[in-house]
């Protein structure tokens, strides 16, 4: 196994604990039934926020365990920060690749007042409790282990900006979905 993992790409690589399976096979039921308490809403935000492009319908990469359910794979994310902050700050738009979000359709179905609800649990989330000083040590941590950090800073100035305008964030991620 080692060597497999020697021959693949440079990216770093990470492990979480096994998730056994068998997991319900993502639908739209799925969505309107055993999703339904979820705090969807900030699976939305949280991937618009990091730029995924990678949770769409023919691949969730959502796992729904007994009680918990499991947002995976962020490896296609933040590649597009200098045109999504351009858009942000001179035309007040969020031209992030939303409308093939896997939950793109489920959130327009909502109301107002739900969708607003539940982009402002984010919005809480990202004002309160996350700590973007935490980056430095996890940065140094990277660099240490040999690997490339070069776009680090950029990145960081990225979330940065993004918390420091979460209002103006979060109503245009209103906006997608209306």
């Amino acid at each position: 196994m080692r060597e497999m993992l020697n021959n693949v790409d440079d990216r770093i690589k990470f492990g979480t604990r096994l998730i056994n399976p068998p997991n319900p096979i993502f639908s739209d039921s799925l969505l309107k039934t055993t999703l339904k308490g979820y705090d969807l809403e900030s699976i939305y935000a949280f991937d618009n926020l990091i730029l995924n492009v990678d949770r769409r319908p023919g691949k969730p990469n959502l796992l729904v365990g007994e009680n918990d359910l499991f947002v995976i794979d962020h490896e296609l994310t933040l590649s597009t920060i200098d045109k999504i902050l351009s858009d942000f700050n001179n035309h007040n738009t969020w031209s992030h690749y939303f409308s093939n979000h896997v939950l793109y359709s489920y959130l327009q179905e909502k109301t107002p007042k739900a969708k607003k609800e539940g982009l402002d649990s984010f919005k809480y989330y990202l004002d309160s409790i996350v700590n973007l000083n935490d980056l430095d040590v996890l940065e140094r941590q990277i660099s240490d282990l040999g690997h490339p950090t070069d776009c680090y800073l950029t990145i960081k100035d990225y979330l940065c900006h993004i918390k420091k305008n979460s209002s103006k964030f979060t109503n245009l991620l209103i906006a997608s979905i209306q």
